[in-house]
């Protein structure tokens, strides 16, 4: 008696009967003769175990290997999606060109207006002779455009570019105190709120290009204060807070605000001849001078750790370096690795309710450095500025 399994189906083709019948040939521990009985007697045949083996292992194949013109069209499909992918990765690659062509003529003439309205008066050239310390001044943090007020701190724009000012006036100071000649300005990110959380969207006052142009404006007055006093060379880096996608995991390094910066002051202070605007060096991520022989390196500090950068940077840009100077952590530190001191800068802002919710806080603070001839750090002026 066969088996109700292996009986035709009500409008099961013969064909299809055939091969379902072989298929379960190994799962009912049948052989060959055996399925061969059993087709020919349901179906009333008389064909040999030769002919069902030598269909069904040709189904099988067939199954398994497509004809050529299955082939071809395979090949073609593949090859249509490489054109596509290639092709959308080079649209994206020119938006990302346009975007950033289009904020550099932005920056150039929104500098050219501000100009008119708010004039500099371009000092002249200094004739220092070389002396024996700089200075570096880092800044970081500022997160202009947020608002806030809580039990430990109070900010606004008009609070940052007051902070500014007052910091502006120490560096002067302690720059002159220290008779130094050429000034080092790091700034090393976050000069914005943004819009990459909620809680920022909610206490920003401008939108991120209000906030971009607005502290470009700043940092332009800024460095033409202190050159009056110094020679100033100025570097950037990217940073976190301004990106242009909200979605880390989707953000393009080079779609951000930050870049605005350093395009607007090389227009607005482009008569200066004291001011000296610098690009990257090795990466955008990176700043990178030499002072005195002594090799310095800031980064913003969101893909790095105090504990590690020393190793991760030395490995990552084949050098060694003599001062590490980092922000993004909103509290000073210093610490000395294998020969090399890293200092973390404060934020401009100081306590914000995000880390007051989190149980912590700290001054507003920025660093300024003095570096001799004799040592990368000689002293360091944390200064406060709430």
């Amino acid at each position: 008696m066969i088996d109700k399994d292996l009986k035709r189906l009500n409008n099961e083709s013969i064909t299809d009967y055939q091969i379902r019948v072989c298929s379960l040939r190994e799962v009912k521990g049948l052989t060959w003769q055996e399925i061969t009985d059993i087709i020919n007697e349901e179906l009333g045949f008389n064909y040999t175990e030769s002919r069902y083996r030598k269909m069904y292992n040709n189904f099988v194949k067939s199954a398994n290997e497509p004809d050529e013109d299955t082939s071809r069209r395979i090949e073609t499909m593949k090859e249509t999606m490489r054109l596509r992918d290639l092709r959308n990765q080079v649209n994206a690659t020119i938006r990302t060109q346009a975007r950033a062509e289009a904020n550099r003529d932005l920056a150039y003439e929104c500098a050219q207006i501000v100009a008119l309205q708010k004039p500099f008066v371009a000092p002249l050239p200094h004739n220092f002779a070389k002396g024996e310390k700089a200075g570096i001044l880092c800044i970081s943090d500022v997160h202009y455009g947020i608002v806030f007020k809580n039990f430990l701190n109070e900010y606004s724009p008009e609070i940052a570019q007051e902070r500014l000012e007052k910091l502006t006036q120490k560096v002067i100071e302690y720059g002159l105190k220290e008779g130094i000649n050429d000034l080092y300005v790091a700034n090393l990110g976050d000069m914005i709120a943004g819009m990459i959380h909620l809680q920022i969207r909610l206490e920003s006052r401008e939108n991120v290009v209000q906030q971009t142009m607005s502290v470009a404006e700043l940092l332009a007055e800024m460095l033409d204060t202190l050159s009056k006093h110094f020679n100033v060379y100025y570097y950037d880096c990217l940073d976190n807070h301004s990106r242009v996608d909200v979605n880390k995991d989707t953000s393009v390094a080079m779609e951000s605000y930050t870049f605005f910066i350093p395009w607007y002051l090389k227009a607005r202070l482009k008569d200066n001849p004291n001011v000296f605007i610098n690009d990257a060096e090795l990466d955008n991520d990176l700043i990178t001078f030499d002072i005195f022989g002594y090799r310095v390196i800031g980064v913003h500090g969101h893909k790095d750790k105090p504990a590690d950068i020393v190793k991760e940077l030395s490995c990552l840009t084949r050098r060694n370096y003599d001062l590490a100077i980092m922000g993004h952590r909103h509290h000073f530190s210093a610490d000395e690795q294998q020969g090399t001191v890293i200092l973390s800068n404060g934020s401009l802002m100081g306590t914000d309710n995000y880390a007051k919710d989190l149980r912590v806080s700290s001054h507003a603070t920025q660093n300024f450095i003095v570096v001799s001839t004799d040592n990368p750090c000689e002293c360091i002026y944390r200064i406060c500025l709430n």
